[in-house]
Parts: C-alpha cells; sequence; structure tokens
C-alpha cells in the first residue's frame, strides 16, 4: 500500500503524523486562551474545532483581530477555527 501522507510530516521516524497534528493544534488553542483570558466581560466557548467568543467584545475588537478571530453574524460571536492545514 502506497503512503500518501504529505513529505514534510513523513519525517516523524515513522510515528502518526496526525497525532502531531493534533498536538499543534492543541498548543494552538492553548495560546489563544490563555491570551483570552485577560479580557473582562467575555464568555469563551469550545465546541469541536472552532473557539467561540461572546459577551462583551466590543471593547476587545482589535485584540480578537489581532488573534485571528472573526465575526459570525449569524451567531453574534466572534470565532477562531482551529483546523490543520498543510503548509505548501
Amino acid at each position: 500500500m502506497k503512503n500518501n501522507y504529505d513529505p514534510k510530516i513523513k519525517s516523524f521516524k515513522g510515528q502518526d503524523p496526525y497525532f502531531y497534528a493534533e498536538r499543534r493544534l492543541a498548543q494552538k488553542s492553548a495560546r489563544l486562551v490563555d491570551a483570552l483570558k485577560d479580557l473582562n466581560g467575555v464568555q469563551l466557548e469550545i465546541v469541536r474545532y472552532c473557539l467561540y467568543v461572546s459577551g462583551n467584545t466590543f471593547p476587545h475588537k482589535d485584540a480578537l483581530l489581532d488573534l485571528g478571530f472573526k465575526w459570525d453574524y449569524k451567531k453574534r460571536k466572534w470565532y477562531h477555527s482551529m483546523t490543520f492545514t498543510r503548509a505548501n
């Protein structure tokens, strides 16, 4: 059976490359949660691979944009997608 993994990820000495992708996602989400804990008046919700921020977010709009959050106008919340994308 041919191995279809990305050659950059294949260099992990036979380990499952998706394990390392999940670990990187966990580290990224931990950094975001640490940055968000200093913002007063906001609530954090984690749903699958998305972080949602609601509450009194208007004073923190610039900080959320700098962290890579986007506004979901239907849910009226800020969100950050935690999906893994491979580098080309």
